[in-house]
């Protein structure tokens, strides 16, 4: 995904150069939403790995 002009400035890129974007909220048990965020990497430099755990379902 090619990010917008500012967010290309931060991570010092062009704004044709592909990033991650991600964007991400956990829930608590109960429902409740306990963490939510929204980053954008430069795999270039931060390497991601993602693991997914469906909870037994």
């Amino acid at each position: 995904m090619a990010p917008e002009p500012d967010i290309a400035a931060a991570l010092a890129v062009t704004a044709t150069t592909p990033v991650l974007h991600i964007r991400s909220t956990s829930w608590t048990a109960s429902g409740q939403r306990c963490d939510v965020y929204d980053t954008w990497v430069r795999s270039d430099v931060v390497p991601l790995e993602v693991n997914v755990d469906a909870g037994g379902q």
